[in-house]
């Protein structure tokens, strides 16, 4: 699937009910996503780069529309779908903010998170944090800092590693003084 894909459907009600649908996604074959409900079209556009990728498993991914009447209900899957190989995490560094100072040997407090879509909820070595002075500072989502950083401007990056090495970074600049 390209980016801007288009699902669409087509569907009919014996006795001319106004049809519903909802649309989920699978990666797995186990989980299901859901992608939208109650729509009366008969289409949808998705972006696959916000949906996880294929399972390693060998089951192909999988997109299920389903249609009621208010009474009845069905259901159709499509199968063994291909989405590229792996998606990257997405880091936020939530604290502290750009542009903020601290004093020398004041305690500094780093919180941050990263979802992957196919992994979820990364933690632990998962999240590093580096500074553009003083390299590498420690991992986790959150980072407790006493009297560790240099005087100057850092850029203190956050970098997100899933299972299968891909990665993504959030950076803010900070100053600590005097």
């Amino acid at each position: 699937m390209d980016e801007n894909t288009i699902i669409k459907w087509d569907a009919s009600d014996a006795d001319n009910d106004t049809l519903t649908f909802s649309v989920q996604y699978s990666h797995d074959g186990a989980k299901w996503i859901p992608l939208a409900s109650n729509l009366q079209a008969f289409e949808l556009a998705l972006d696959p780069s916000t949906l996880p990728a294929t399972s390693s498993n060998g089951a192909g991914a999988e997109i299920r529309v389903t249609a009621s009447d208010g009474f009845n209900t069905v259901a159709a899957t499509v199968s063994n779908l291909e989405l590229d190989p792996n998606q990257p995490p997405t880091a936020v560094i939530i604290s502290p903010f750009t542009g903020r100072q601290y004093r020398a040997r004041a305690n500094t407090v780093f919180h941050g998170l990263a979802y992957d879509p196919e992994d979820g909820y990364l933690s632990g070595p998962s999240l590093g944090w580096v500074s553009s002075i003083d390299g590498p500072l420690g991992s986790g989502g959150l980072l407790n800092l006493d009297n560790r950083l240099s005087l100057g401007t850092h850029t203190i990056t956050l970098a997100a590693t899933d299972s299968q090495s891909a990665q993504s970074t959030s950076s803010v600049s900070i100053t600590i003084v005097p």
